[in-house]
């Protein structure tokens, strides 16, 4: 541990705020989750010392360290290098696969169970994250526009795109103030994501 070096490149937010629209909703779900997790094993003293891979901006160190652990962050140099490291009590690392460049399947919980215990994890923790208005919430915010197309400009039409639009506009704002989240259910069974806690 003593050969290793405390840097960090800011590529992680410091709170939980998204960087684009479509990404509203999962954003501070997630945060808060994984927040709310490392509470729990911090408070039920789980962790001594740790290491926050791909750490960005060091988001949970002074959460950790609030609890009295021995907080170390890895990430990769701006030069593409990184760090040498040492022998560690705990590793954390949270939404790396969000960096994988080339998203070619969207693992289930069965998935990451399977591949857990295939390289000798445990699954310790598995939750869906999210209701429907969240997922219905992120498909609203990744559609841009209304237009009526180039060969269909009536009146109704004019009218019907201004009514659409209308109603878009309303249901975007009270779901981003999470008006329909506190007031209606919806008995569906789409979610918007999976956490999952590994151990050795």
């Amino acid at each position: 541990m003593n050969n290793f070096k405390n840097r960090s490149v800011s590529t992680r937010k410091t709170k939980f705020e998204s960087s684009c629209s479509e990404q509203e909703f999962i954003v501070p779900l997630v945060g808060n989750e994984i927040e709310a997790k490392i509470r729990f094993y911090c408070e039920n003293q789980l962790i001594k010392t740790l290491l926050d891979i791909g750490c960005g901006s060091k988001r949970f160190k002074s959460l950790f360290e609030k609890y009295g652990v021995e907080y170390f962050s890895f990430e990769v140099n701006d030069d593409g290098t990184i760090d040498y490291v040492g022998k560690i009590n705990k590793p954390l690392a949270t939404d790396l696969l969000e960096k994988v460049p080339y998203d070619f399947w969207r693992p289930t919980v069965y998935t990451f169970s399977y591949f857990a215990e295939k390289h000798g994890l445990k699954v310790k923790e598995s939750h869906q994250l999210g209701s429907f208005w969240d997922m219905f919430g992120t498909l609203l915010a990744s559609t841009n526009t209304f237009r009526i197309k180039n060969d269909k400009v009536t009146l109704k039409n004019k009218i019907i795109n201004k009514v659409i639009v209308f109603l878009f506009n309303v249901l975007n704002k009270n779901l981003k103030d999470r008006y329909l989240h506190d007031n209606f259910d919806v008995n569906c069974y789409l979610y918007l994501s999976n956490l999952i806690v590994l151990s050795k």
